[in-house]
């Protein structure tokens, strides 16, 4: 004839490994049927708390791995710019990026300063992949925040957009790095100055706000891969500026931003 135990353990391993921690099978067959409800009932709500407490979790394991991701989701997402993507103007944007970094005008380049023709507002995670955003811990509403767009003159936003050229960190200053040589005669268009004139000039935000460093970390990256791949970069090591823009990227992902994460990795899976 079954015992309870029998009964209420077969087939449930956790249940049976749950029960053993403090009792015997003949201790659990001693038991009314009130004392075996009132342990099973104990067991599932524990069962319970343990899945909400690691629902929204990522192992930290897998965090190198979230950066990979953003990084070639933010690569898909240039390689789709049209010529009129990049030139794209939103008077909003342009307004909120202008008081954001306390620029003087909408003629104010912040590579070249102020009374700049052809300024553009240059999206620095690509617009046409905002739903990626989540990897960044940002949200797809969050593509024309202030802190996602900067204020250039068109042709460094031309190369800015097709990693010719990114912005490095230097102390708590970013400043502009030319990784194709070839463009450094070019002059910029109706300017005296040439690409190889601003090589290295601060990126300007006169009153202290800046854009989001994770940003221009990630396209800092992208944009050394590729001077490696058109042998524009001969070094076999990282640079310093790679491996600042390694160390910006090193960013911690609360529960919210996990859950997106989690969802939307989710849904990739699932298209």
């Amino acid at each position: 004839m079954a015992t309870p135990w029998d009964r209420n353990t077969d087939g449930d391993e956790d249940y049976r490994a749950w029960l053993l921690k403090d009792m015997t099978p003949g201790e659990y067959n001693l038991l009314d049927p009130v004392g075996r409800r009132t342990l099973r009932t104990q067991f599932e709500q524990q069962q319970q708390q343990q899945q909400s407490s690691t629902v929204g979790t990522i192992p930290e394991h897998y965090v190198p791995v979230l950066l990979s991701l953003a990084v070639s989701s933010m690569k898909s997402g240039w390689e789709k710019i049209s010529s009129e993507r990049t030139k794209s103007e939103s008077s909003i944007a342009r307004k909120n990026s202008v008081s954001h970094y306390g620029l003087s005008s909408r003629r104010t380049c912040q590579i070249l300063g102020t009374n700049t023709a052809h300024v553009k507002n240059a999206h620095i995670w690509p617009h046409n992949n905002s739903e990626a955003m989540v990897l960044v811990d940002l949200q797809p509403s969050d593509i024309d925040d202030p802190r996602n767009i900067l204020r250039l003159h068109e042709d460094i936003e031309y190369y800015l957009d097709r990693f010719h050229l990114t912005l490095v960190s230097s102390g708590t200053d970013f400043v502009l790095k030319v990784l194709d040589n070839s463009i450094l005669p070019s002059r910029l268009k109706d300017r005296s100055e040439t690409f190889g004139d601003i090589d290295g000039r601060t990126l300007q935000c006169p009153s202290g706000n800046i854009p989001w460093r994770r940003l221009l970390a990630t396209h800092s990256i992208l944009a050394h891969q590729k001077a490696r791949e058109k042998n524009w970069l001969t070094e076999d090591q990282f640079t310093a500026a790679e491996t600042n823009a390694q160390d910006l990227m090193e960013f911690s992902l609360d529960n919210e931003a996990q859950d997106r994460v989690r969802r939307f990795l989710n849904n990739r899976d699932n298209e």
